[in-house]
């Protein structure tokens, strides 16, 4: 049986700027994501095991409800818990390898709390096969820094440490399906990663930060598969929105701006035994889903303060761009 698995660690909210300014705390936050997270996933697979992995315990009332649609709850020690000063942001992503180095499952499916399910998964299962991870690559410019590595700062370590010298892919860490056959490799590959990323760090060189960085380098002896027609990262945020319109083919949705927002409104129907979100046909879900979460549908206040935004950045990326003198003016005083 595949067992869906959301990684938790506690993490001051400053560590993590995808979160608003102020509001409650981050595990707040994250652990109400979560159990829509999980929602969503029992709504579509009844069938599936899901977990939610901690570092710590998470409160009675909240086990009650996670309980209540089948989660269970595992307590894992944070042994990826990186030393002072290690990164600036996303150190509790790090948790997601403690995760990959203890649990067991035929397949092992790791997804962000702020991952809604819109259909069943199993196309993704029958998808990924039983000698290949499950990834979603993501496009970055290779010389882009994300979280602080770009690709090829990352091509340089991997190198290093006896890897081909190529630029590599750069995968997701929102979701991740990992079958027990090639846990072993993976598990491998986190361990020379880790090791590297704590001696390079006590040495003030450039590292691996996130939970990112270390298992990209830990697939790149694994054979992979991608699973973008599945699943997508889906910014919307104001002034950044990567809706496309295709979305209600997907199975998960990646939100990262709605943790606070789309996910919240949708903590009441979830809450209810008849509401749309059990009773619904998947049509409807996803419609309603989508509008509540900015996909589409936009409410009038949602929208202008959307379009306030997007106005707000594009001039803010004009005022950055050097003065262009017109060519006739610079002909007329070099002439």
């Amino acid at each position: 049986m595949a067992t869906v698995v959301i990684p938790f660690a506690s993490a001051p909210r400053a560590q993590n700027p995808n979160l608003r300014k102020g509001g409650g705390s981050s595990a707040d936050v994250y652990l109400d994501a979560a159990l829509v997270a999980f929602s969503s996933l029992r709504r579509w697979n009844p069938d599936l095991e899901l977990v939610l992995a901690t570092d710590h315990e998470v409160g009675q009332s909240r086990l009650s409800q996670l309980a209540g649609i089948g989660v269970q709850h595992r307590l894992i020690a944070f042994d990826h818990a990186p030393p002072a000063g290690f990164a600036p942001t996303f150190l509790g992503s790090l948790f997601l390898l403690d995760v990959v180095s203890v649990m067991e499952a035929s397949t092992l499916i790791i997804i962000d709390p702020d991952v809604v399910c819109v259909g069943p998964l199993a196309p993704l299962l029958e998808a990924v096969p039983d000698d290949s991870v499950g990834v979603l690559p993501i496009e970055y410019a290779p010389d882009k820094p994300v979280n602080g590595l770009s690709a090829l700062d990352a091509a340089v370590i991997h190198a290093q440490l006896g890897e081909e010298r190529s630029t590599p892919c750069h995968f997701g860490g929102e979701a991740y399906v990992i079958p027990q056959r090639v846990v072993a490799e993976v598990r491998h590959g986190v361990s020379v990663a880790w090791a590297d990323s704590l001696s390079r760090h006590e040495r003030r060189e450039l590292h691996f930060r996130t939970e990112e960085h270390v298992m990209n380098f830990a697939l790149r002896r694994v054979k992979v598969t991608d699973v973008s027609p599945y699943v997508r990262r889906i910014w919307t945020a104001h002034g950044h929105r990567s809706v496309r319109g295709d979305e209600r083919g997907l199975s998960l949705w990646h939100l990262p701006a709605e943790k606070e927002r789309g996910f919240r409104s949708l903590r009441t129907a979830l809450t209810m035994e008849d509401s749309w979100f059990w009773e619904a046909e998947r049509d409807r879900f996803v419609d309603v889903v989508g509008r509540k979460c900015g996909l589409w549908g936009r409410s009038l206040p949602r929208l202008c303060i959307d379009l306030v935004a997007h106005t707000v950045r594009h001039f803010a990326k004009l005022l950055e761009r050097p003065a262009q003198i017109p060519p006739a003016i610079q002909r007329r005083h070099t002439s």
